[in-house]
């Protein structure tokens, strides 16, 4: 039995790290690279819950020279999303949209995002994918990586319209997202908070409404 396999038989974090500490860490490290490789652009539900437990496995030993990153698992309101994070919040990878159909879990319009890791693989947007059919995998559900990393909690929004003033705050919100990401210390929060979210407001004057 191959490592990843061992490990998707594992059920607890603790079972995880108790395993890979009794092995050799650089040897476990490549295994789990190559494997991570082929999960990047995942094509089914299953493919996705291999790429968070090696995720998991990959936090407790590390990444080595790799750019690490998260694999999370959302809802977003409309319907679940999974994508693999960085410590800054920045999207790296198959950002795929799911549907849940009788017979389970099937991905709609993926996207991919870039990766330093890869720079000749380049973006790929949804519109690229619509119609695509992908295989449907009968899941409970769409795991989500047990020991990420926290996140920078504020996450602000924006509700303006198209006047010169708007851009200004579009353009504020960017700058003080990016001030708060390189200064804040989630894991200084511990479990107390997961997110904070607010929305920057700059309405439109009539003038600039009609202009």
């Amino acid at each position: 039995m191959s490592i990843v396999e061992t490990i998707l038989a594992l059920e607890t974090i603790d079972e995880l790290s108790a395993f890979l500490e009794s092995r050799n860490g650089d040897e476990v490290r490549a295994e789990l690279l190559a494997r991570f490789d082929q999960l990047i652009e995942y094509s089914d539900a299953d493919q996705w819950a291999a790429a968070v437990r090696v995720c998991e496995a990959l936090a407790i030993i590390g990444w080595d020279d790799r750019e690490p990153v998260d694999a999370i698992s959302h809802f977003n309101g409309d319907c679940w999303e999974t994508r693999f994070v960085t410590a800054q919040n920045e999207y790296r990878f198959q950002l795929a949209r799911w549907s849940k159909r009788k017979a389970g879990w099937t991905i709609w319009n993926p996207e991919f995002r870039p990766s330093p890791d890869f720079p000749d693989r380049p973006a790929i947007d949804w519109q690229q994918n619509a119609g695509k059919e992908y295989p449907i995998v009968d899941r409970d559900s769409l795991p989500s990586q047990r020991n990420y990393r926290r996140q920078m909690p504020i996450v602000m929004g924006v509700s303006c319209g198209r006047s010169d003033a708007a851009r200004s705050v579009v353009s504020l919100r960017k700058e003080l997202a990016e001030h708060l990401r390189a200064t804040m210390t989630p894991e200084a929060y511990g479990d107390a908070i997961e997110k904070f979210y607010f929305t920057l407001h700059r309405p439109d004057s009539a003038e600039e409404a009609h202009s």
